[in-house]
């Protein structure tokens, strides 16, 4: 099975933080939410696989202990909606799915600051949410249109766990995960 595969490559956990750590979201630099029902934080969780639906255990973790963080701020979760099955390439419903609901957030909600993470596949999945090109390789008609960088005024911080490493991508003939400084 795939998943055999891919648990064998996978590293120790990987926070990935453009400008912003977990931590500083508890500064007061965090602007309050503007528009009716946006909250002023909000982690867009993607799951492993094979995890029940919502964000996974790895990642409710760290929204359990980051919630405390952000302490008098209107704080929301949403759980990236694809099935966490043992085939790599549902995938890619996760990417479309994450991509969409950062745009949709970022349009909607532009003074929400979000918070990118997931746990193996859902790593890889927020990882290929973030780059400013179709990496190489990859058919530009096979996955969502890449986030304008504008976007990623929108994110605070990207925190991935159990990032699959190149290797394993390779093995599974996908791009490496690569979280760009613009996130």
């Amino acid at each position: 099975m795939i998943t055999h595969h891919i648990a064998r490559f996978l590293g120790p956990a990987v926070v990935a933080a453009s400008g912003l750590s977990a931590s500083a979201l508890t500064s007061a630099a965090v602007p309050f939410a503007a528009a009716q029902g946006c909250p002023d934080v909000q982690v867009v969780a993607a799951r492993g696989t094979g995890e029940d639906p919502g964000p996974g255990p790895t990642v409710q973790a760290f929204i359990d202990n980051l919630r405390p963080r952000v302490a008098g701020k209107s704080f929301d979760v949403y759980s990236v909606n694809y099935p966490a099955s043992d085939q790599w390439d549902t995938g890619i419903d996760g990417v479309k799915d994450a991509g969409a609901h950062v745009l949709s957030m970022a349009r909607q909600c532009p003074n929400t600051k979000m918070v990118l993470s997931g746990y193996p596949r859902g790593a890889a999945i927020m990882g290929f949410v973030t780059p400013p090109a179709v990496p190489d390789g990859i058919g530009p008609t096979s996955v969502p249109k890449p986030l304008s960088p504008e976007i990623a005024d929108h994110v605070s911080s990207v925190v991935l766990f159990g990032t699959p490493n190149e290797r394993a991508m390779n093995f599974l003939g996908e791009p490496p995960v690569v979280i760009v400084p613009t996130f």
